[in-house]
């Protein structure tokens, strides 16, 4: 396999995130919180961050750790928190990225952005106000000792056009917001507007103001015009394309788009790549038929509690044994798939997959998981009523 196409790379990304377990002002009790969600202790042992970060370590696996660091300014002590999941990561040789939940942004005890009705999500606010977001997100991360930050996830994936201008104001140059499972509803990016890429030039001001193809309009895009010189890193000239590639990298206001992988489980129905979502046979048919395909790039989803139960209160057997299987697998299969971070990426090498196939399972994995899934809540009512 490895001898005919080139590899797949997979993003294994994990969102980190800390959740209160009851009702009321968040950091009542947010040691417990955080033990439940980030470290993910339980009576019978400790199975969030570190066992991922150990898990990996050992399968030689690279991932990629969007960390959530609003709650820092929302809770006393905080920054020691988060510097203690920073650190976590960073000792095991992993990358950290942003991801911010707004909702904690009202228990900041000076507000960063005015107050309104609704502030759970990124949409909830305009592009200057994402922009704050977005840089004191980063302040915080460099505070508790992150290295530089290349990526970002919105929480809840409630981002918008707007935001991802911002993250191109801010320097970073890769978004994975987009999962086709919450658009127009969680996720808010346009998609209608993404762009293809017909070609590569250079430009040492940073504009691209002659129109190519259907783009006439100026852009603060890196590119090209048709005589410049080249600079140390540059973005290729992009058209709008009729139908917008939505499952593979994309560039879109500024920064390039990395939506969440997805799969067809039933006729036109579609099932985002998540941990928690997906059998461990259908994870690894996906990878196996993304790579057949021709993808270049494949993200995955989980989150530092996925290896618990729903009350984060026991292991889940199932999930915890599907993760070390799909690890052992890509250890095994490490000639054709590499796992790789958004600071791997480069970005001359993202576009051409646009036109690949997209991912389709079978009905019999779709029973398969249903039944495995099942399997699962019943584990966890028995668990409850022993």
């Amino acid at each position: 396999m490895a001898a005919t196409r080139p590899p797949l790379h997979l993003l294994l990304t994990v969102d980190v995130e800390t959740w209160p377990a009851s009702s009321g002002p968040p950091g009542r009790d947010f040691p417990a919180d955080f033990r439940r969600c980030v470290l993910g202790t339980t009576p019978g042992g400790t199975h969030g961050l570190a066992c991922q970060l150990e898990i990996l370590a050992r399968h030689r696996l690279k991932g990629s750790f969007f960390v959530e660091p609003l709650f820092a300014g929302a809770v006393a002590g905080g920054s020691a928190w988060l510097a203690q999941t920073i650190a976590l990561i960073r000792t095991a040789g992993q990358e950290i990225q942003l991801h911010p939940h707004t909702e904690w942004l009202a228990f900041h005890p000076t507000p960063l952005v005015p107050p309104r009705p609704r502030s759970d999500r990124m949409f909830c606010f305009d592009g200057a106000e994402q922009e704050r977001i977005v840089r004191r997100g980063l302040e915080l991360l460099s505070a508790g000792g992150a290295g530089p930050i290349t990526a970002f996830r919105a929480g809840s994936f409630g981002a918008d056009d707007a935001t991802l201008q911002a993250l191109a104001r801010c320097g970073i140059p890769f978004d994975t917001s987009f999962d086709p499972a919450c658009t127009g509803t969680e996720c808010r990016i346009g998609a209608s507007r993404a762009l293809k890429k017909p070609s590569m030039a250079f430009s040492t001001s940073g504009t691209a103001s002659k129109a190519y193809g259907s783009l006439t309009e100026s852009t603060d895009w890196k590119s090209v015009d048709s005589g410049g010189a080249s600079l140390p890193r540059y973005q290729p000239i992009y058209q709008r394309a009729a139908r917008p590639p939505a499952r593979h990298p994309v560039w879109l206001d500024g920064v390039w788009e990395f939506p969440v992988g997805r799969f067809c489980d039933r006729g036109a129905h579609e099932r985002h790549l998540q941990l928690t979502a997906c059998s461990f046979a259908e994870l690894a048919a996906m990878i196996r038929q993304a790579h057949r395909r021709g993808w270049t790039h494949l993200v995955l989803l989980s989150h530092s509690f996925e290896l618990l139960n729903r009350t984060r209160t026991r292991v889940d057997p199932v999930v915890m044994d599907r993760f070390v299987r799909l690890c052992r697998f890509l250890e095994t299969n490490r000639d054709w798939v590499i796992t790789v971070g958004f600071e791997d990426v480069d970005p001359a090498t993202l576009g051409s997959d646009a036109g690949v196939p997209a991912l389709r399972s079978h009905r019999g994995r779709t029973l398969w998981r249903q039944g495995e899934q099942a399997l699962r809540w019943l584990f966890e009512d028995w668990s409850h009523r022993s």
